[in-house]
């Protein structure tokens, strides 16, 4: 399978946090035709096996203009709900009633590189809602209330978050994070912006941190590959089926960042 099969790259840069501008519009967005109603017994169905999933609100990316110097993202209200539903129905909803009605919830993930070059990566749970049990980048979503600021959503608010429930780090633990481009899944149209930072830690103090971590039950492992091209290079030809599509792509991105290719 192609990269373009898995993944599309929209955009690549480094934009630091006062780059990125965001423009909200404080509405849901709705399904068309009978699509709420048949996510509400989707949903119903899958509490039945995974009566943790939480239906919170998600951000949806409505657009977005990027140029060296900025990244403008325009952003609307959707949730965890209708982001699950059409994930598993984006062929029929593309069929039926087009583009413009994907959820196209915004996820966010994070390349990052430890004081002693290597990437740490993790092998998702086999209980979340995407990618379980896959080979990713850590990240999650925008919540367009928890992580607001100045009354919009603060995607590098988001970003750290993640950064401390995921992997138990704060903010004296990474040098400044950079956005460093936007990412689509093509199998389910969903966006990711992707971002960049260093963190202070070798990646065996990372490790030890990780254990202390709030949301640490996301993950069953902690993996790593050493920052080269080539090393690289061989865990997408020896591991690229076990990855998700935005852990391949975050890593193509990261090489073409690096102009390993």
């Amino acid at each position: 399978m192609l990269d373009e099969d898995i993944f599309r790259i929209q955009c690549i840069g480094k934009w630091p946090a006062s780059h990125v501008r965001i423009e909200f519009d404080n509405r849901d967005f709705e399904l068309p035709g009978d699509l709420p109603v048949r996510a509400q017994e989707f949903w119903e169905q899958r509490l039945t096996k995974f009566p943790h999933f939480f239906n919170g609100a998600l951000c949806r990316l409505e657009k977005y203009e990027a140029t060296p110097g900025s990244l403008h993202l325009h952003l609307s209200r959707t949730c965890y709900r209708d982001l699950l539903f059409c994930n598993e129905r984006v062929a029929e909803i593309l069929k039926d009633f087009g583009e413009e009605a994907l959820i196209r919830a915004l996820g966010i993930s994070v390349i990052i590189e430890t004081a002693d070059g290597f990437l740490p990566l993790m092998q998702r749970s086999q209980t979340l809602g995407e990618g379980a049990g896959l080979i990713d980048v850590f990240g999650g979503h925008v919540h367009p209330d928890d992580h607001a600021r100045n009354g919009a959503p603060d995607v590098f608010l988001a970003i750290a978050d993640e950064l401390h429930t995921e992997l138990n780090l704060t903010p004296e633990d990474f040098d400044e994070i950079y956005c460093a481009g936007l990412l689509e899944n093509w199998q389910t149209r969903k966006p990711e912006l992707i971002f960049e930072t260093k963190i202070k830690l070798r990646f065996d103090e990372l490790r030890e941190k990780a254990r202390h971590a709030k949301e640490g039950e996301e993950y069953i492992g902690i993996l790593s590959v050493h920052e080269s091209a080539e090393e690289v290079r061989e865990a997408l030809r020896r591991d690229g089926k076990s990855f998700t599509p935005i852990g391949h792509g975050s890593l193509i991105l990261l090489g073409k960042l690096r102009s390993w290719w």
